[in-house]
């Protein structure tokens, strides 16, 4: 058989014939032979077909698994670029026939002189031979390999080993960007990153390179939008075949369990968890806690006040009165007994009507504390309904549409859609007010609310929240002539819609707003989460309907409707996040066979115990309010950063403000121009993972130093953001400048009113400045000593000898410049080694 092509020196002749050939391959035609035309080629295919055809199939198997033992084999060697070249050829012509594999390795063997000579530096032919196996490269090598006659500049001082992983992790990273490109349904950009993974990075672990087979597959299989199939290969087929010969199973390699099990934290430490119920959300966080700590359910949790241990108190009864009846039990046998072993109270109730008592009850706390040390009576609630809504919009963004379409501008619509049928109207009007202070990171926004209980919604939102009760129009009726207004700031257009769920109105309603302009970005919570899951697939089909009436399902990908669906039970939201078409049989995660849904508020996610104290929200928002403090992060300030905490826990007002304002970095991220690289709706950690928010960070910090106009506009966001917050929490802002003299004459500490919910600082930004100015006259005009005006100390704090008046503009200058050490939690880094510094 190899006679055929070797026989003493005949290598040398047909080297010759061979370079001869290629000289005339283009200088006669004057278009150059390509991969799978070049005549050579296709005689010695013929010769190999002819061979392999004339086996017994047993001889056949034999003779074809020899030569991937073979082509496996030529693995890269230490400090030796011709052995890497190899290795990539070897994976190239993997994906080929056999005939077509046979024939590219007789051509390299009889032109092996050529190779040996471009790949030896010291040979004074190398600079021809390298030419002229580039040119034979691209009649022989699949389409994309390239020839190296040098190992890649970053490894040549690596070993071997070192350069592998090098490789694997830029493939990694290639696969990363190809998941999220398919699950973004961007087929043409995650076909190439596969590709490169296939073509550039052989080396790389055979697993990884599976999956790269496998999503190439699926881009090549999704049709008029798809991929196109690389010429490389006979047919999507054998995509698949070769992501199973790498040992890849899609649906082993998903988590396909039915009832994922929880997973215990790996919280290091050890102490008592003491819950006042039984019920679902003990359940969840006693499956979830450390192994090393103990649970204890006890009707009386205020007895454990003197245990020896750390002690962790979970108020979870659903009961919610209990559970403020039991932890102002607990804070006054705290205050007899002057006793509290660095322990944390946890308190499920509605937040708005608990603070009140509570911060009271830690006021007389703290009064009567005895120790020089800061109180370490740390306090969280549990608001099920808010921190579900807060969380949803942190974690799933809502300009995320946005970032789908790459000729999408800020100045677009977007439509956000709150679906409520329960009764219980607490996370639909938290939904409303927590948007209320995210979208006007856009221009044009509207929020839809249908509901059977809408107007019951309306008048919840009313009652608490005046500011926004003017933004909401009714059913069909005119928008409202007097609407709150601050130049400036474009508030969300509200609309509620009374709806039964169960009539022909809301497929009226969902159609009415589909054939709108923008993006559309659906909430939907029906009540329980079998009907929650059945009204979700009901919109995604009425969102799929629209694009092929409108025959733009090429587009669909770029404008597909967010869907996220609040799904209680962990087990059913990861049964709903991989929701699939029953009859399909092709790859799932494809526009047409997945529902693409996003879930929020499931138990794990509220009551597990890594999350249970606001997991990375809760860290930020402390470094947050140590940065306002004005605390460093080092060692040697422990003492004051606990004394500055303290006062974070003895306001739950701080607690919500810190905590908003860390919710709303990727917003504000998303103002500078910065979105968390290759993600998609569904990752709950997008924005929030270490490696994203280091990215993130630094990213951040950079943008601010090249570009000195940043920093203004991103304050001026920030007050934007926190005037419509401020107006989500119930407060309204002064009529004019004058009311607020008024209020620190008559001895208010400052330029609000907390008893009645009035800040000055609730306007525009360029009415802060006439803000400071009325203030500033007031400190230079308010006595007489019948010969001068003397000062009036009251104002003090906003005097400008300078009168640019720009005290006001500047607050969150600080906020802004440090949110890259807020984002990688600098503070509470250092605090977490002392925690673990006082565990030994």
């Amino acid at each position: 058989m190899r006679s055929r092509f070797y026989n003493g020196d005949s290598t040398g002749i047909y080297k010759d014939c061979m370079v001869f050939f290629l000289s005339k391959s283009t200088a006669d035609t004057g278009h150059p032979f390509t991969y799978g035309t070049f005549p050579p080629w296709l005689d010695l295919q013929k010769v190999w077909k002819n061979i392999t055809d004339s086996m017994e199939q047993k001889e056949s198997d034999s003779f074809q698994k020899q030569i991937r033992n073979f082509l496996k084999s030529l693995q890269p060697k230490e400090q030796n670029p011709l052995s890497y070249q190899l290795a990539r050829i070897s994976e190239a012509v993997q994906c080929e026939p056999l005939e077509a594999q046979l024939a590219t390795l007789s051509m390299i063997a009889c032109t092996w002189g050529i190779w040996e000579s471009a790949f030896r530096k010291n040979s004074r032919d190398a600079s021809k031979s390298e030419q002229e196996i580039r040119q034979l490269a691209l009649l022989i090598l699949p389409e994309g390999i390239s020839i190296r006659t040098t190992l890649p500049k970053d490894s040549i001082d690596h070993t071997v080993e070192e350069e592998h992983a090098d490789y694997t992790k830029q493939a990694q990273a290639l696969l990363v960007q190809a998941r999220v490109l398919i699950r973004q349904y961007h087929y043409q950009e995650a076909g190439e990153a596969c590709k490169q993974i296939i073509q550039e990075f052989t080396d790389a672990p055979d697993i990884l390179r599976g999956e790269a087979y496998d999503i190439l597959y699926k881009c090549c299989t999704a049709g008029l939008s798809g991929y196109k199939l690389p010429r490389s290969f006979d047919s999507v087929e054998q995509l698949s075949a070769r992501a199973k010969d790498l040992g890849y199973d899609y649906e082993s390699a998903c988590d396909r369990r039915i009832l994922p099990a929880p997973r215990r934290s790996s919280d290091s430490g050890q102490g008592v968890c003491v819950c006042n119920a039984r019920n679902d959300a003990g359940s969840w966080l006693e499956s979830t806690m450390p192994a090393s700590w103990e649970i204890k359910y006890s009707s009386f949790p205020s007895s454990f006040v003197h245990c020896s241990e750390m002690v962790r108190f979970a108020l979870l009864d659903e009961d919610l009165e209990k559970n403020i009846r039991d932890a102002l039990q607990i804070l006054d046998t705290v205050q007899q007994t002057n006793h509290w072993k660095h322990s944390e109270l946890f308190i499920r109730c509605e937040s708005e009507k608990a603070s009140p008592l509570l911060d009271t009850a830690l006021s007389f706390l703290r009064s009567s504390w005895t120790s020089d040390d800061a109180c370490p009576v740390h306090v969280h609630l549990l608001d099920e309904a808010k921190n579900t809504a807060q969380s949803l919009y942190a974690r799933h963004p809502l300009f995320y549409p946005f970032t789908l379409n790459p000729d999408s501008k800020l100045s677009d619509p977007l439509h956000l859609v709150i679906l409520s049928g329960t009764p219980n109207t607490s996370l639909a009007s938290w939904l409303v007010r927590e948007a209320s202070w995210l979208l006007p990171v856009l221009s044009s926004t509207h929020i839809t609310l249908l509901s059977p209980y809408a107007d019951k919604i309306r008048n919840h939102i009313g009652t608490t929240c005046p500011g926004l009760a003017e933004q909401i129009t009714f059913g069909r009726e005119k928008s409202r002539q007097t609407r709150l207004s601050i130049r400036g700031i474009q508030f969300p257009e509200m609309e509620f819609i009374d709806v039964d769920f169960e009539s022909p109105q809301l497929s009226y309603e969902l159609q009415q707003i589909e054939a709108k302009k923008g993006f559309k970005y659906y909430v939907i919570d029906a009540g329980s989460d079998l009907e929650t899951i059945a009204l979700g697939t009901r919109v995604r089909e009425n969102n799929i309907r629209r694009a092929v009436e409108k025959r733009q399902i090429d587009l669909y990908s770029r404008n597909r409707a967010v869907i996220a669906l609040r799904c209680v039970s962990p087990h059913m939201a990861h049964l709903a996040q991989e929701l699939l078409v029953p009859k399909e049989k092709k790859p799932g995660n494809q526009w047409f066979n997945n529902y693409g849904f996003t879930t929020f508020g499931a138990l794990d996610e509220l009551y597990s115990w890594d999350n249970l104290d606001g997991g990375i929200f809760e860290q930020a928002a402390q470094c947050l309010h140590l940065m306002y403090c004005g605390a460093a992060f080092r060692p040697e300030e422990k003492h004051t950063r606990e004394k500055y905490l303290d006062s974070y826990f003895q306001s739950l007002y701080n607690q919500d403000s810190s905590r908003a304002a860390v919710l709303s970095f990727p917003y504000r991220l998303f103002r500078a121009g910065i979105v968390a690289s290759y993600w998609y709706i569904q990752d709950p950690d997008a924005y929030w993972s270490e490696p994203q928010r280091l990215d993130l960070s630094n990213r951040l910090q950079h943008s601010l130093a090249k570009d000195k106009k940043l920093l203004p506009r991103l304050a001026q966001y920030e007050h934007t953001r926190w005037t419509c917050y401020l107006i989500s929490r119930g407060w309204l802002g002064f009529s004019d400048s004058d009311q607020a003299v008024q209020i620190i004459k008559a001895g208010a500490p400052k330029h609000m009113l907390q008893i009645a919910r009035l800040h000055a600082c609730i306007c525009s930004w360029d009415d802060l400045k006439a803000l400071q100015s009325s203030l500033d006259w007031a400190y230079r005009n308010e006595r007489s000593d019948g010969l001068h005006s003397l000062p009036d100390d009251n104002f003090s704090t906003y005097y400008d000898p300078n009168k640019k008046y720009t005290y006001f503009q500047h607050l969150d200058d600080e906020s802004i410049q440090k949110t890259p050490q807020v984002l990688r939690t600098e503070w509470f880094a250092v605090r977490e080694e002392e925690r673990e510094e006082y565990i030994k």
